[in-house]
């Protein structure tokens, strides 16, 4: 090993500073060595303490050294498995998540727990980095289902059954949709519950209509949004009639009598864009909404005549481009690019002088999206 590590030292030198044919070669030349270049590749992965620092080596180099380590490791392949699992619980960002990656392209069985129990690390500012985690494990393949249903179901770490929710909406399996539907009912954590209605919704199965009407009575709001849009979704294309009719009566109640307004408006535009007899009823709500005193409500309103094309939402939303609050002035510029009326340029104009730099490009974006309209 010793008498290796000058020639080591010379290699990953090359992969940090070296032209486009160098590094190329001394990564085949890695590879040969095998594991005893594995902590020094892994080495190469410490140099990004954090996501900006890797962002900000690709600005300056599209192929950044860290990329010719984690293509070397991946080519080790078994003999990287260990050492890359202890990286999983390294300090630095980037050989967190450069072992993330190289774990599931090798596709080693043995990855799979820490994988999993890696969803429940603190990432301090970062966002843990679930997806990646999440792709990672379908690349190692099947094998990782049973595991994952068994963290959803039973570990003691939320952030853990959080994780393992949100991946699994890239599973269709039965066993998965009975997990998922389990914990949208059962478990203690809101953020899971609502991870669970989240990924059933994306899975799409029937099966979960009779759950989204049961999270309908869940106690967070933001769960009953997400489970009026998840049974609204399911219905457009449900087969069971039985089943369909049970699912608009629930979300009627919602509309009528939610004491959240965004469940009121999601199950309110769901009614109408099935086109039920109570579509009418919906949009008149919706409508009525519009000239709510609260702007959050009135901005949710317009954005629900959205898919209905309902253009009686164009002036309320207009008017809320003159908002104090930054963010309700985005949602609406948002809202009226893709409404594709003209009558707010005026003001969109104006507002690219506006000293918020996110206004300004709100502005610019609704206006090329109307701009888009026009010339269609």
């Amino acid at each position: 090993m010793w008498m290796a590590q000058p020639k080591i030292d010379s290699l990953i030198a090359v992969l940090r500073e070296g032209s486009y044919e160098q590094r190329k070669d001394a990564t085949q030349e890695l590879v040969a060595l095998g594991d005893a270049a594995v902590e020094a590749l892994i080495d190469i992965m410490r140099m990004y303490s954090s996501r900006e620092a890797y962002e900000r080596e690709v600005m300056e180099d599209a192929n950044p050294a860290q990329h010719y380590a984690v293509e070397c490791l991946i080519e080790i392949g078994e003999p990287a498995v260990d050492p890359l699992i202890d990286a999983l619980r390294d300090t630095t960002w980037g050989a967190r998540m450069g072992a993330i990656y190289c774990l599931g392209a090798i596709g080693e069985p043995r990855a799979v727990q820490p994988l999993i129990e890696l969803l429940g690390e603190d990432w301090g500012k970062q966002d843990a980095p679930i997806y990646d985690i999440g792709e990672s494990l379908k690349r190692i393949g099947e094998i990782a289902m049973r595991p994952l249903i068994f963290a959803l179901r039973q570990h003691q770490n939320a952030r853990v059954r959080y994780g393992a929710a949100t991946i699994m909406e890239s599973y269709s399996d039965p066993l998965v949709v009975k997990a998922l539907s389990d914990t949208a009912r059962e478990d203690e954590s809101s953020d899971v519950r609502g991870a669970a209605i989240l990924s059933l919704r994306m899975i799409g199965d029937e099966s979960a209509i009779t759950v989204m009407i049961d999270a309908l009575a869940d106690s967070a709001a933001e769960n009953r949004e997400l489970a009026a849009v998840g049974l609204g979704n399911l219905l457009e294309r449900a087969t069971d009639e039985q089943a369909r009719g049970t699912g608009i009566a629930a979300l009627v109640r919602v509309m009528r009598e939610d004491d959240d307004w965004g469940a009121r408006q999601t199950a309110a535009e769901k009614l109408a864009t099935l086109q039920t007899l109570h579509a009418e009823e919906a949009v008149d709500r919706l409508v009525l909404d519009l000239s709510d005193p609260d702007p959050e409500i009135r901005l949710g309103a317009g954005w629900s005549l959205l898919p209905l094309n309902d253009t009686r939402a164009v002036d309320p939303l207009t008017r809320l481009l003159t908002h104090s609050d930054a963010r309700i002035v985005r949602m609406a510029a948002a809202a009226l690019g893709r409404f594709g009326d003209p009558r707010p340029i005026p003001i969109l104009n104006a507002l690219l002088s506006s000293p918020n730099e996110d206004i300004r490009h709100a502005a610019n974006d609704a206006l090329q999206a109307l701009s888009k309209n026009t010339e269609t």
